[in-house]
């Protein structure tokens, strides 16, 4: 599959299927006859998750016939992909979509839904899952899942010669920003987004991110937790160590100063070569 592929998009699914779908004329009433209601707004915790995921196989159902009767106005993840594909002359036969979702089943059966409808489509697809954000402790847990899942995933294709774009559009705007960020590091050829008044695809250039050398430098000393003391030798200044806190690339932990996982994540990422 690898030597076929040209054109790659990663696209972070969100809920919004789900949400058209329960405004449907046609389905909306299923949606609420099954007590799914608000099933787009969810938290990950809403006790209603356990229930949905009970009954994916008849869910399943109604999602694919609104997919296949709205096709890809259906939501937030097709229809820049559509426009997308022109844009940037993308064949249907030789893309991969590489659809992530967080592990709540609402989000979990919105990508399954979109996966089965793009493989029908000719679409090559791989689905990745994440980690949900239920607190702020999760929020350094969410990001390394995104590098994990994902930005290894455009490095791999960037490597192989594919050219890799980001759908910016769906998905929760906390995790989207921070791929646009490390997939911007990753060297992707560009992202694009497609708002919601004027319907018009908006692409983002490619524009290879790199930090900086000092701080990089400064970042590697943090590997290990450091003393306050001891920080503050090796930075050179209380004021530099604070800045790194600010930026929240490090944080203060147990007493000790280290580098926050997400952090320490992306600068071990093997670079690719942008331009």
């Amino acid at each position: 599959m690898v030597g076929d592929i040209k054109c790659v998009h990663v696209v972070p699914v969100g809920t919004s299927l789900l949400g058209n779908v329960a405004r449907s004329s046609s389905l909306g009433g299923r949606v609420r006859e099954l007590g799914f209601e608000g099933w787009d707004r969810w938290s990950p915790d809403d006790p209603r998750q356990e229930t949905l995921c009970e009954r994916r196989s008849e869910v399943h159902g109604l999602l694919r016939e609104f997919l296949d009767s709205s096709r890809y106005e259906a939501s937030a993840e097709l229809y820049p992909l559509n426009m997308a594909l022109n844009r940037f002359g993308c064949v249907r036969e030789r893309s991969l979509v590489i659809l992530y979702s967080t592990n709540t089943c609402n989000s979990r059966i919105a990508r399954e839904a979109l996966a089965d409808f793009l493989r029908r489509e000719g679409f090559e697809v791989v689905e990745k899952e994440i980690i949900a954000i239920r607190s702020q402790e999760d929020f350094d847990n969410g990001l390394v899942s995104i590098l994990d899942e994902v930005i290894e995933e455009i490095i791999k294709w960037r490597d192989s010669g594919a050219r890799v774009y980001v759908n910016a559009t769906p998905g929760f705007k906390a995790e989207v920003s921070f791929l646009v960020i490390a997939s911007l590091m990753s060297c992707v050829d560009g992202v694009y987004y497609s708002h919601e008044s004027f319907r018009e695809l908006v692409v983002l250039p490619g524009l290879p991110l790199a930090i900086r050398g000092e701080f990089l430098e400064k970042l590697r000393y943090f590997e290990e937790p450091r003393e306050p003391s001891e920080a503050e030798e090796i930075i050179g200044s209380s004021e530099i160590l604070r800045d790194l806190l600010l930026r929240g690339l490090i944080q203060r932990k147990d007493g000790k100063y280290m580098i926050r996982e997400w952090i320490k994540k992306i600068i071990s990422v093997s670079p690719t070569k942008c331009l």
